[in-house]
């Protein structure tokens, strides 16, 4: 399972300030596969927010998803570690 821990807030600010404790400490991601902590997934079902603004850079251990009603630019598919999944 996913775990116990949830969390929901109205605002990405509001939850930005819930997961502080849990982001506090995460070291940048490097890819190498050894991770010291939990995975933490972020849901942002705002399409005005900007994930960016959540987490900054790649986080280890940490994977955002985030919902938006506008295209990515066409320059972030090259991005690997922003991938984007698009559902239709």
């Amino acid at each position: 399972g996913v775990g116990p821990a949830r969390y929901l807030a109205t605002t990405s600010s509001e939850l930005h300030s819930l997961l502080a404790p849990a982001l506090a400490g995460r070291v940048p991601f490097a890819g190498d596969g050894a991770m010291t902590s939990k995975h933490l997934l972020i849901v942002l079902d705002d399409p005005d927010a900007d994930p960016g603004d959540f987490i900054g850079r790649g986080l280890e251990g940490v994977t955002v998803i985030h919902r938006s009603a506008k295209d990515p630019h066409r320059e972030q598919y090259s991005n690997p570690e922003r991938p984007i999944l698009r559902i239709a």
